[in-house]
């Protein structure tokens, strides 16, 4: 029998020339590309081998989206340092403001943050469906996690059990007690970020903004909420971040679609997703028609896949949310 070896990868030597403490282990984290957006190394301090860290390489060729994409997940894990459920940033090469991120005479550099090692394994690995009690405690735990983020005005918006890792207690193995780390804050959007003082500025009020600066802040809106394209993930993606036509819009249109893509809302229907795959074992993916028409019911799971893809997702959603509510009111 030949055993095939998976093959090492490194990040490259200029990149490890700005983090002379560590080394490359030749490992990575995830699926052969780490992220979306770019490659996550297995690291190690010389200094201390069995100190390991996650190198979170983003890739060369990132447009200004890409690029200011990698600078929202810098911020937001330097604004929750020292809070739990969350990679611990350790250190960055990304510029300190947006305009130096994005700006064209860094395009050839690439950027990286160096954070702590998430305990366990992916939630993408788990095989429900689990139990309603089970299910329902996890999604409790994951909401009040997300909560505590929305508190320091970070929506994390592409929340999915790829992006959350967990770590099973020895005393108990279930998704109960499980202690959770949230990955991944790429598409994160920050509540009026103020780079000046590091921390989310006071709320805008919308009503007394001047009429003539409208058209410019909604522009600004547009770049940093990505109201053209399709946001989120393809595991489940909300309605108001499916593609929209930014130009057909008017003003008032687009202020309420710029306010719904930054909504915390978007967090909690991605909990109520993950719940319904915990209770049902049906991944919430959309399919396209053809698929949906050509499906032959073989089993009530797929007759429930087509039930909830065709005709009733709003009631399903609403069942699931109402599911949480009244967990939550008993427990």
């Amino acid at each position: 029998m030949i055993l095939l070896l998976e093959e090492k990868r490194y990040p490259s030597p200029y990149v490890l020339n700005e983090i002379p403490e560590w080394e490359a282990t030749g490992d990575t984290f995830g699926s052969k590309n780490g992220s979306g957006q770019g490659t996550i190394y297995k690291v190690k301090q010389k200094s201390s081998p069995f100190k390991q860290a996650a190198l979170k390489v983003f890739d060369k060729k990132l447009n200004q989206e890409g690029r200011s994409r990698s600078y929202r997940e810098y911020i937001a894990l330097d604004l929750l340092k020292g809070a739990p459920h969350i990679s611990q940033l350790i250190d960055t090469n990304i510029p300190k403001t947006e305009q130096e991120a994005i700006a064209k005479k860094d395009e050839d550099r690439k950027f990286w943050i160096l954070m702590q090692v998430a305990p366990g394994v992916s939630l993408q690995t788990f095989r429900p469906p689990y139990s309603l009690l089970e299910s329902i405690s996890f999604s409790i735990n994951l909401i009040s996690i997300i909560k505590s983020f929305h508190g320091k005005g970070i929506v994390h918006r592409d929340l999915k059990p790829d992006n959350i890792q967990i770590k099973l207690s020895d005393d108990d193995q279930s998704l109960t007690n499980s202690d959770i780390t949230i990955l991944d804050f790429g598409l994160a959007y920050i509540d009026n970020y103020n780079e000046n003082k590091r921390i989310p500025a006071d709320n805008v009020n919308f009503e007394k903004v001047q009429e003539e600066e409208e058209e410019e802040r909604i522009k600004q809106s547009q770049l940093i909420t990505n109201i053209g394209g399709v946001y989120g993930n393809c595991w489940y993606r909300v309605p108001q971040l499916r593609s929209h036509r930014w130009g057909d819009l008017s003003n008032v249109a687009k202020e309420k679609l710029v306010q719904a893509r930054r909504s915390p809302t978007i967090d909690a229907s991605s909990v109520c997703a993950i719940l319904f795959w915990l209770l049902t074992g049906i991944e919430p993916r959309e399919e396209d028609k053809k698929q949906k028409d050509n499906k032959k019911v073989s089993s009530v799971k797929d007759e429930f896949r087509l039930l909830y893809h065709q005709k009733e997702e709003n009631k399903l959603i609403e069942i699931v949310k109402k599911s949480v509510y009244e967990a939550n009111e008993g427990l």
